[in-house]
């Protein structure tokens, strides 16, 4: 079961960040059965993209919900608002609630919108497939006016009450029996709380700093009650673009959407059927990616209220869903979809005609210490297929708390526009707690995102670290030149699909063009000291270009807790490389501890080597022969995981991320 992160994710199975607390025992809840929901996380340790995917999804089973029958699935908001409640539920709020889901009903059958995407997916019974149907119902809302139970935790400001999950089941329990609601895999329950109640999932998680929502299911006299957890989020859950014109509608909107595609893809606890090989489901897989915009619903703010979706007439901003038929058609990184239609034609994927191919922030420094003043500069680097910088692009950026209670730190702006480069930089001041906190960034042109990790105080220890040292010069036409790299992974948390990339630039805007062939790069592994294997390599330094590589197979892999690889590499110049004239350093180098989600194509770089200029000279005048130590910079990709050089389109100085 997944939940829905803080920046919308939603999920059918919990994904546990602490000891599952026991249940509350209240007379309306002896009939309640409570596995753990599925959570759609604010905050993992990488909550922009899914870490841990292992795609395509995979049936393992289990029923799916019953979408064939009449009317197909019935999804009911409940609005739990006591009677005298000093915080009501805006009536703006639950109107758009509630005529969401009247269009997305509405346009139950077609193939245009996000929901189409769930028609790929089935049941197995008896060896007879049952295909999962685009038929939704919308029935009226419910408006609950019992008073809440009693807290038995403490609420986050500026929340005054909390509600558990083993309270909601039971608050369930008693609606279907005083109501007459049906139980079965035909009908959704949404729950929606006001503006000053958190809720707690039942791994002790919170929608305060973790999840934006999660959907779960539990027996009650001898039913199946499905639901989801929708608690009311200001900000944080939306990605910046509220063509509604509200942060909160538009964040409760898109994680609505991911819970109930995978509550219907995957309702049940204990007996999944479609999740990846990491247990992730449909929403999973690509949360935060949206894709290209339809066009934008303000003509005064066409960058921040832009929309993807268009449902029987209604304007939304809706994260997509995984395909397994474009993922097996297109590969890695092109498995989120818009539509069915899109999933089969991905070139129809919107109003603009720009391509977004990399997305990357680089924070420096990424550790700080927890005094409350000090500050990270973050930059965040946009660029097309060939690697040019994409101006005008509109960046969002918020801050979420990846483990722990600790305070993170703040943003002095939470929007900019990329430069001419393609470039925008955001400014991250620390708290004075010790955390470990993410940055999220998401860019209006693709409908990419990317995010940064700053370890605040203590948590700096548990940094990912890239250590290489570079070589001043380099002779053009001698021999290799070798030097080490190591990556390591200090924490108790495995970092899972990475691996290590390498860029080389232009050391100077005047510099003069290299190309990929004539440059060499070999490494070796430890566990393999004296098996050197070619790095292969792409691109030119010219025109503000890079070549790019990456270590490995191609496959990311995991760098396990505490783990620690030692990378040898050797390079070497063709004497076709133009030695340094009056330009100044002819390369530049860097390297990069990425992570990789191959369902989306986004990523995060974890660790950077940050760029080393260096100096490149004829053999015949070099007094140094063979470097030795020194050497360039290059194959630092060293093999922590082989990434997808596509992604890598880095820019000097940044890393690009995917």
């Amino acid at each position: 079961m997944r939940i829905a992160l803080r920046m919308v994710v939603a999920l059918v199975g919990v994904v546990a960040l602490g000891a599952a607390p026991g249940h509350l025992a209240t007379a309306r809840a002896a009939e309640v059965r409570t596995p753990p929901p599925h959570l759609d996380r604010k905050g993992f340790t990488e909550p922009e993209f899914c870490s841990g995917c292992m795609p395509p999804l995979s049936y393992g089973g289990g029923p799916v919900m019953a979408t064939n029958g009449p009317g197909g699935v019935t999804i009911t908001p409940i609005f739990w608002e006591p009677a005298g409640a000093a915080n009501a539920i805006d009536q703006t709020y639950r109107r758009a609630v509630t005529t969401f889901l009247t269009n997305v009903a509405a346009a139950s059958g077609t193939t245009s919108n996000v929901f189409s995407v769930l028609d790929e997916y089935y049941m197995l019974t008896n060896g007879t497939r049952t295909y999962l149907s685009y038929q939704l119902s919308s029935a009226p809302a419910i408006i609950d006016t019992d008073p809440f139970p009693p807290s038995h935790c403490q609420p986050v400001a500026p929340t005054t009450r909390c509600v558990t999950d083993a309270q909601l089941q039971a608050e369930l329990t008693h609606l279907v029996a005083t109501h007459g609601l049906t139980a079965d895999l035909s009908h959704l329950y949404a729950v929606i709380f006001p503006s000053d109640v958190e809720t707690i999932a039942d791994d002790g998680s919170n929608s305060a700093s973790t999840f934006c929502g999660y959907h779960s299911e539990f027996t009650s006299n001898g039913g199946t009650v499905v639901y989801a957890n929708l608690p009311y989020e200001p900000s944080g859950c939306d990605a910046g673009e509220d063509p509604d014109g509200s942060a909160a509608v538009d964040g409760v909107l898109s994680t609505l959407t991911h819970e109930v595609a995978e509550a219907l893809s995957d309702p049940m606890n204990d007996n999944t059927a479609w999740v990846d090989g990491g247990g992730n489901e449909v929403g999973d897989l690509c949360e935060n990616s949206y894709g290209r915009s339809l066009g934008s619903t303000s003509a005064s703010d066409p960058g921040g209220t832009e929309y993807n979706q268009v449902i029987n007439g209604g304007r939304y901003y809706l994260q997509e869903l995984f395909s397994n038929a474009a993922y097996r058609r297109f590969g890695h990184g092109a498995g989120c979809a818009q539509s069915q239609d899109r999933a089969e034609h991905p070139a129809a994927r919107g109003a603009s005609t720009t391509t977004v191919a990399a997305v990357f922030a680089d924070p420096n420094p990424s550790t700080l210490p927890a005094g409350g003043t000090s500050t990270s500069v973050l930059s965040v680097e946009i660029s097309d297929p060939k690697g040019n910088g994409i101006a005008g692009d509109r960046v969002h950026a918020s801050v979420g708390r990846s483990t722990g209670d600790a305070a993170c730190g703040r943003l002095r702006s939470t929007v900019a526009t990329t430069d001419s480069s393609g470039s925008a930089d955001f400014t991250y001041v620390a708290s004075r707690s010790n955390a470990t906190c993410f940055i999220l960034f998401s860019e209006s042109i693709g409908g990419q995102s990317t995010q940064s990790t700053i370890y605040q105080g203590t948590t700096a220890t548990t940094a990912p670290e890239l250590t290489v040292t570079f070589p001043t010069r380099l002779v053009a036409g001698a021999a290799p030149t070798r030097f080490t790299m190591t990556v390591a992974n200090p924490s108790s948390v495995p970092l899972e699909n990475t691996s290590v990339d390498l860029s080389v630039f232009g050391g100077t805007n005047r510099s003069p063009n290299v190309e990929a062939n004539q440059v060499q790069i070999r490494y070796a592994t430890s566990t393999a000291p004296n098996r050197f294997v070619a790095m292969a390599l792409s691109g030119s330094t010219g025109g503000g270009g890079q070549i790019d590589g990456t270590f490995g197979s191609g496959d990311p892999t995991v760098l396990g807790p505490h783990a620690t690889e030692r990378f040898t590499i050797e390079v070497d110049l063709s004497n076709s490389v133009p030695t340094d004239g009056r330009s100044g350093p002819v390369l530049a180098f860097e390297t990069y501890l990425n992570q990789y989600n191959s369902a989306a194509g986004t990523g995060a770089n974890l660790a950077d080597s940050y760029a080393s200029n260096v100096e490149v000279v004829e053999a015949a005048t070099s007094t140094l022969g063979r470097l030795g130590q020194d050497v360039l910079l290059g194959a630092v990709l060293g093999a922590v995981g082989a990434l997808v050089v596509v992604l890598l389109r880095r820019q000097r100085t940044s890393h690009a991320a995917w």
